[in-house]
Protein backbone atom coordinates (compact mmCIF):
# COMPACT_ATOMS: atom_id res chain seq x y z
CA UNK A 1 0.00 0.00 0.00
CA UNK A 2 1.97 2.99 -1.33
CA UNK A 3 -1.34 6.02 -0.91
CA UNK A 4 -2.23 5.75 3.01
CA UNK A 5 -2.73 8.54 5.46
CA UNK A 6 -0.79 7.33 8.96
CA UNK A 7 -2.02 9.25 11.79
CA UNK A 8 0.36 10.14 15.37
CA UNK A 9 -0.09 11.46 18.67
CA UNK A 10 2.41 13.22 20.96
CA UNK A 11 1.58 14.88 24.12
CA UNK A 12 3.94 17.42 26.61
CA UNK A 13 5.49 17.03 29.80
CA UNK A 14 2.62 18.19 31.40
CA UNK A 15 -0.14 15.74 29.86
CA UNK A 16 -1.17 13.61 32.55
CA UNK A 17 0.13 10.39 31.25
CA UNK A 18 3.85 11.91 30.94
CA UNK A 19 3.12 13.13 34.57
CA UNK A 20 2.82 9.86 35.93
CA UNK A 21 5.45 8.76 33.81
CA UNK A 22 8.14 11.33 35.17
CA UNK A 23 7.33 11.00 38.70
CA UNK A 24 7.88 6.61 38.28
CA UNK A 25 10.95 7.44 36.26
CA UNK A 26 12.04 9.74 39.10
CA UNK A 27 11.54 7.31 41.84
CA UNK A 28 13.37 4.79 39.66
CA UNK A 29 15.83 6.90 39.26
CA UNK A 30 16.39 7.62 43.11
CA UNK A 31 16.12 3.62 44.08
CA UNK A 32 18.68 2.80 41.67
CA UNK A 33 21.14 6.09 42.88
CA UNK A 34 20.41 4.93 46.68
CA UNK A 35 20.61 1.03 46.11
CA UNK A 36 22.98 -1.57 43.89
CA UNK A 37 22.65 -4.22 41.75
CA UNK A 38 20.32 -6.28 43.66
CA UNK A 39 17.63 -2.67 43.91
CA UNK A 40 14.36 -3.54 42.13
CA UNK A 41 11.31 -0.97 41.57
CA UNK A 42 8.15 -1.37 40.32
CA UNK A 43 5.76 1.19 40.72
CA UNK A 44 2.61 2.43 39.57
CA UNK A 45 1.91 6.66 39.76
CA UNK A 46 -1.94 7.35 39.36
CA UNK A 47 -2.82 11.15 39.36
CA UNK A 48 -5.82 13.36 39.59
CA UNK A 49 -6.87 16.66 40.98
CA UNK A 50 -4.74 17.41 43.42
CA UNK A 51 -3.84 13.99 44.16
CA UNK A 52 -1.09 11.60 43.11
CA UNK A 53 -1.35 7.89 44.74
CA UNK A 54 2.26 5.74 44.31
CA UNK A 55 1.99 1.44 44.46
CA UNK A 56 4.20 -1.37 43.32
CA UNK A 57 7.11 -3.58 45.48
CA UNK A 58 10.48 -2.56 46.07
CA UNK A 59 13.71 -4.16 46.56
CA UNK A 60 16.52 -2.51 48.67
CA UNK A 61 15.22 1.04 47.58
CA UNK A 62 16.30 3.12 50.39
CA UNK A 63 14.39 6.29 49.99
CA UNK A 64 12.09 7.33 53.17
CA UNK A 65 8.85 7.65 52.52
CA UNK A 66 9.64 11.95 53.01
CA UNK A 67 12.33 11.67 50.85
CA UNK A 68 9.36 10.07 48.13
CA UNK A 69 6.90 12.96 48.53
CA UNK A 70 9.64 15.45 47.71
CA UNK A 71 11.00 13.83 44.74
CA UNK A 72 6.79 13.91 43.37
CA UNK A 73 6.55 17.71 44.82
CA UNK A 74 9.41 18.49 43.15
CA UNK A 75 8.77 16.75 39.82
CA UNK A 76 5.10 17.95 39.50
CA UNK A 77 7.34 21.45 40.15
CA UNK A 78 9.47 21.37 37.50
CA UNK A 79 7.06 20.57 35.24
CA UNK A 80 4.96 23.61 35.66
CA UNK A 81 2.05 22.63 37.60
CA UNK A 82 0.96 25.39 39.91
CA UNK A 83 -2.57 25.76 38.90
CA UNK A 84 -6.07 25.18 41.04
CA UNK A 85 -6.72 21.81 39.95
CA UNK A 86 -2.77 20.56 40.12
CA UNK A 87 -0.33 22.28 42.22
CA UNK A 88 3.02 20.92 43.79
CA UNK A 89 2.48 22.20 46.96
CA UNK A 90 -0.98 20.87 47.63
CA UNK A 91 -0.75 17.66 46.07
CA UNK A 92 -2.18 14.70 48.57
CA UNK A 93 0.31 12.08 48.23
CA UNK A 94 -0.52 8.80 49.39
CA UNK A 95 2.36 6.22 49.36
CA UNK A 96 1.47 2.21 49.37
CA UNK A 97 5.16 1.13 47.84
CA UNK A 98 6.13 -1.74 50.05
CA UNK A 99 8.64 -4.77 49.96
CA UNK A 100 8.77 -6.92 47.36
CA UNK A 101 7.53 -10.19 47.59
CA UNK A 102 9.45 -13.53 47.55
CA UNK A 103 7.98 -14.89 44.58
CA UNK A 104 8.35 -11.82 42.47
CA UNK A 105 12.04 -12.10 43.60
CA UNK A 106 12.50 -15.37 41.90
CA UNK A 107 11.36 -13.99 38.95
CA UNK A 108 13.41 -10.82 38.51
CA UNK A 109 16.45 -11.84 40.64
CA UNK A 110 16.96 -14.12 37.79
CA UNK A 111 15.28 -13.24 34.50
CA UNK A 112 15.27 -9.44 34.55
CA UNK A 113 11.68 -7.38 34.85
CA UNK A 114 8.54 -9.20 35.33
CA UNK A 115 6.85 -7.03 32.97
CA UNK A 116 6.28 -7.25 29.64
CA UNK A 117 4.72 -5.03 26.16
CA UNK A 118 4.66 -5.16 22.68
CA UNK A 119 5.89 -2.05 20.53
CA UNK A 120 6.90 -1.06 17.06
CA UNK A 121 8.88 1.60 15.77
CA UNK A 122 11.39 1.75 12.69
CA UNK A 123 13.66 4.22 11.45
CA UNK A 124 13.03 5.64 8.08
CA UNK A 125 14.10 8.72 5.07
CA UNK A 126 11.39 11.12 5.56
CA UNK A 127 13.72 13.30 8.03
CA UNK A 128 17.01 13.67 9.73
CA UNK A 129 15.31 12.23 12.64
CA UNK A 130 15.21 9.35 11.03
CA UNK A 131 11.50 8.88 12.28
CA UNK A 132 7.89 8.94 10.25
CA UNK A 133 7.10 12.22 9.09
CA UNK A 134 3.47 12.00 11.42
CA UNK A 135 5.16 11.63 14.88
CA UNK A 136 8.25 13.72 14.05
CA UNK A 137 5.95 16.47 13.21
CA UNK A 138 3.89 16.00 16.32
CA UNK A 139 7.23 16.07 18.51
CA UNK A 140 8.01 19.10 16.77
CA UNK A 141 4.68 21.40 16.98
CA UNK A 142 5.08 20.74 20.88
CA UNK A 143 8.50 21.76 21.13
CA UNK A 144 7.45 24.99 19.35
CA UNK A 145 4.47 25.66 21.54
CA UNK A 146 7.12 24.87 24.82
CA UNK A 147 9.08 27.67 23.15
CA UNK A 148 6.49 30.20 22.45
CA UNK A 149 3.62 29.53 24.72
CA UNK A 150 5.23 32.19 27.22
CA UNK A 151 3.21 32.60 30.20
CA UNK A 152 -0.15 32.08 28.27
CA UNK A 153 -0.06 28.11 27.84
CA UNK A 154 -0.20 25.66 30.47
CA UNK A 155 2.26 22.26 30.89
CA UNK A 156 -0.62 20.31 29.15
CA UNK A 157 -0.56 20.02 25.56
CA UNK A 158 -1.34 17.40 22.63
CA UNK A 159 -0.87 17.72 19.17
CA UNK A 160 -2.12 14.87 16.34
CA UNK A 161 -0.69 14.71 12.71
CA UNK A 162 -2.35 13.29 9.92
CA UNK A 163 0.04 12.76 6.65
CA UNK A 164 -0.96 11.84 3.61
CA UNK A 165 1.66 9.60 1.53
CA UNK A 166 1.66 8.71 -1.81
CA UNK A 167 4.15 6.27 -3.69
CA UNK A 168 5.30 5.91 -0.20
CA UNK A 169 6.54 9.44 0.03
CA UNK A 170 5.32 12.26 2.28
CA UNK A 171 2.77 14.22 0.18
CA UNK A 172 0.94 16.88 2.48
CA UNK A 173 -0.66 17.35 5.47
CA UNK A 174 -4.11 15.88 5.51
CA UNK A 175 -5.02 17.05 9.56
CA UNK A 176 -3.75 18.71 12.41
CA UNK A 177 -5.02 18.77 15.96
CA UNK A 178 -3.61 20.88 18.45
CA UNK A 179 -4.80 21.02 21.87
CA UNK A 180 -3.84 23.42 24.88
CA UNK A 181 -4.72 25.21 28.09
CA UNK A 182 -4.47 28.75 28.81
CA UNK A 183 -5.82 30.97 31.66
CA UNK A 184 -9.19 32.41 31.19
CA UNK A 185 -9.46 35.36 28.79
CA UNK A 186 -6.17 34.11 26.91
CA UNK A 187 -8.37 32.05 24.18
CA UNK A 188 -6.86 34.28 21.00
CA UNK A 189 -3.05 34.37 22.38
CA UNK A 190 -3.42 30.28 22.77
CA UNK A 191 -4.94 29.93 19.08
CA UNK A 192 -2.14 32.00 17.52
CA UNK A 193 0.42 30.05 18.77
CA UNK A 194 -0.69 26.96 18.19
CA UNK A 195 -1.67 28.23 14.66
CA UNK A 196 2.22 29.55 14.27
CA UNK A 197 3.41 26.00 15.45
CA UNK A 198 1.84 24.41 12.80
CA UNK A 199 2.88 26.73 10.15
CA UNK A 200 6.54 26.65 11.62
CA UNK A 201 6.41 22.91 11.58
CA UNK A 202 4.71 21.93 8.64
CA UNK A 203 4.87 24.60 6.13
CA UNK A 204 3.87 23.97 3.00
CA UNK A 205 2.89 20.69 3.45
CA UNK A 206 -0.43 22.30 4.52
CA UNK A 207 -2.61 23.04 1.71
CA UNK A 208 -6.41 24.44 1.81
CA UNK A 209 -7.43 21.24 1.75
CA UNK A 210 -5.76 20.71 5.01
CA UNK A 211 -8.44 19.99 8.28
CA UNK A 212 -7.27 21.89 11.15
CA UNK A 213 -8.30 21.77 14.62
CA UNK A 214 -7.40 24.15 17.82
CA UNK A 215 -8.54 23.05 21.27
CA UNK A 216 -8.09 25.42 24.24
CA UNK A 217 -8.73 24.35 28.00
CA UNK A 218 -8.98 27.06 30.76
CA UNK A 219 -7.27 26.40 33.55
CA UNK A 220 -9.76 27.25 36.31
CA UNK A 221 -12.13 25.21 34.93
CA UNK A 222 -11.04 21.74 33.43
CA UNK A 223 -10.55 18.92 36.58
CA UNK A 224 -6.69 17.45 36.38
CA UNK A 225 -7.67 14.35 34.20
CA UNK A 226 -6.48 10.82 36.23
CA UNK A 227 -4.09 8.08 34.41
CA UNK A 228 -2.62 5.21 35.14
CA UNK A 229 1.13 4.71 34.13
CA UNK A 230 3.39 2.01 35.22
CA UNK A 231 7.54 1.45 35.63
CA UNK A 232 8.72 -1.72 36.49
CA UNK A 233 12.58 -0.80 36.73
CA UNK A 234 12.90 0.58 33.32
CA UNK A 235 12.29 4.52 32.66
CA UNK A 236 10.10 5.45 29.85
CA UNK A 237 11.46 7.88 27.87
CA UNK A 238 8.93 9.22 25.37
CA UNK A 239 5.55 8.73 24.69
CA UNK A 240 3.17 8.58 21.65
CA UNK A 241 0.35 7.23 20.55
CA UNK A 242 0.35 5.99 16.73
CA UNK A 243 -2.42 4.54 15.05
CA UNK A 244 -2.54 3.60 11.20
CA UNK A 245 -6.09 4.70 9.92
CA UNK A 246 -5.90 4.21 6.19
CA UNK A 247 -7.77 6.36 4.09
CA UNK A 248 -9.57 7.47 7.87
CA UNK A 249 -8.26 10.52 9.58
CA UNK A 250 -7.44 8.25 12.76
CA UNK A 251 -9.17 5.55 14.60
CA UNK A 252 -12.34 5.92 16.48
CA UNK A 253 -10.33 5.58 19.91
CA UNK A 254 -7.82 8.62 19.13
CA UNK A 255 -11.09 10.84 18.41
CA UNK A 256 -12.59 10.08 21.66
CA UNK A 257 -9.43 11.29 23.40
CA UNK A 258 -10.28 15.23 22.17
CA UNK A 259 -13.70 15.22 24.15
CA UNK A 260 -12.78 17.56 26.34
CA UNK A 261 -14.53 20.15 27.83
CA UNK A 262 -13.36 22.84 25.67
CA UNK A 263 -14.08 25.12 23.31
CA UNK A 264 -13.50 23.84 20.12
CA UNK A 265 -12.12 26.06 17.14
CA UNK A 266 -12.02 24.88 13.52
CA UNK A 267 -10.29 26.63 10.85
CA UNK A 268 -7.94 27.13 7.63
CA UNK A 269 -4.70 28.00 7.95
CA UNK A 270 -4.29 29.51 4.83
Amino acid sequence: MNNYIFTSESVSSGHPDKVADQISDALVDAGLKNGDSTTRVAIETLVTTNHVTLAGEVKNFNVTKEEVKEIVRNKVREIGYEQEGFHWDKLNIYNEIHSQSADIALGTDDFGAGDQGIMFGYACNDNDAYLPAPIYYAHEILKELKTNGGKVLGPDAKSQVSVEYEGGKVKRIDQVVISTQHSEGQVDQARNISKLAAKEVLGDLIDDKTNTLFEDRILSKVDFVSSVCPCAGLSLLNYSGNSESGNKRGSDASQNEWLYKSTEFVSRLI
